[in-house]
């Protein structure tokens, strides 16, 4: 296979891939005292929405974070540097702002659960996702109904999108 070409596989796997994410992000929004984190809301976009072909590169995610309610400054300091001390005694070195994306990583790191098939993209790449016509957003783990982004949206509808996402 030449090296610039994607690895393509086939919709059935991808279907079950996306079914397991689905899986871990309920467990991890069922489970969410576990975490300092909580997910905000999962973009769905691409191929994978965007097409019926029976072959695709990858499943394209956009996923928002923030704090679980309730954390406070303090909390958030203390564990940074539980974090920072956990790498100290292991012999390691983790950069003060690796430290403050490990919360938001340890999720990412958990609903990936190793697959190649996963992209994980920014959140500022929601505007890339905009542009698609078709988008499917979880919000509380709800799939809300695939929400049409036309071609011809204009800026006010764009933004009372990102505001529903807020």
């Amino acid at each position: 296979m030449p090296e610039n070409k994607l690895k393509e596989f086939k919709r059935e796997s991808v279907d079950r891939v996306y079914k397991e994410f689905i899986d871990r992000v309920k467990h991890i929004f069922v489970n969410r005292e576990e975490h300092i984190d909580v997910i905000k809301y999962i973009c769905v976009f691409g191929s994978y929405v965007n097409s019926d072909k029976p072959r695709i590169h990858d499943l394209d995610i956009v996923i928002d974070t923030h704090l679980r309610p309730g954390i406070s400054t303090e909390d958030f300091r203390k564990y940074i540097i539980g974090i920072e001390n956990k790498y100290f005694e292991e012999g390691k070195y983790i950069s003060p702002h690796d430290a403050i994306d490990y919360h938001r990583n340890e999720i990412l790191v958990a609903l990936r659960n190793n697959s190649k098939m996963i992209s994980f993209h920014d959140v500022y790449d929601l505007n890339v996702a905009l542009q698609d016509k078709h988008i499917w957003i979880v919000k509380e783990c709800k799939l809300i109904d695939n929400p049409v982004v036309e071609d011809g949206m204009t800026k006010e509808e764009i933004h009372k999108l990102y505001e529903f996402l807020k």
